[in-house]
C-alpha cells in the first residue's frame, strides 16, 4: 500500500501507521509517498493512523492499496460473433386495413374536405392583427412623461 502525508501548516508531525494490528510505519516523512507491504488474509484491510499527543492534526492526501502482482487479473474481451445472413427473408404481404365505418367508399369524394382556401388570412389582415408597436410606443411615452415630471418637481423645489 502507498500513503502520502503533507504538513502545510507545520502542525502535522510524525504519523504512525498500523496495518492489521502491527505498527509498520513510524515518524512518516512529510510531502513524500511512503509504502508498506501487508498480507491481508480475511479480505478486509485493517488500517489505523495515529499521531503523538503533541501533533495537532494529520493531513493525509491519499491511500493506494495494491493487489499482489500474482493476483492481478487482466480481463480479456470475449470474441464476438457477427451473424452472417445467407439468404434474405421472403417478403410477407400485409393484410389491408379495414376502412372505418363512417369513411366514404374508395372512389367517392369526401364532403368534409374542401379545396377552397377561405380561412387563409391575407397579408393586410395579418399585418393589422400583429401590430404590436403601439403598446411599446405608448409605454415609452408614459415613462418619459413620468421622468420629465420628476425632474421638473426637483428643479421647482430648488428654486424656492
Amino acid at each position: 500500500m502507498e500513503l502520502y502525508f503533507t504538513d502545510p501548516w507545520n502542525c502535522s508531525k510524525n504519523p504512525i501507521v498500523s496495518l492489521e494490528g502491527y505498527q509498520v510505519l513510524k515518524n512518516v516523512a512529510m510531502n513524500k509517498a511512503v509504502t508498506a507491504e501487508v498480507l491481508v488474509t480475511d479480505g478486509i484491510l485493517d488500517l489505523n493512523i495515529t499521531s503523538p499527543a503533541a501533533t495537532l492534526c494529520l493531513n493525509l492526501c491519499y491511500i493506494k492499496v495494491y493487489l499482489p502482482k500474482d493476483q492481478i487479473v487482466t480481463p480479456t474481451p470475449e470474441p464476438t460473433t457477427v451473424p452472417v445472413v445467407t439468404e434474405a427473408p421472403a417478403p410477407t404481404e400485409t393484410p389491408a386495413l379495414p376502412e372505418p365505418a363512417n369513411s366514404p367508399v374508395s372512389g367517392e369524394e369526401n364532403p368534409n374536405l374542401s379545396t377552397e382556401d377561405t380561412d387563409v388570412p391575407t397579408d393586410q389582415s395579418t399585418a393589422a392583427n400583429n401590430n404590436t408597436s403601439f403598446p411599446f410606443l405608448a409605454g415609452g411615452v408614459l415613462i418619459l412623461a413620468a421622468l420629465a415630471g420628476i425632474v421638473a418637481y426637483f428643479f421647482k423645489k430648488k428654486k424656492n
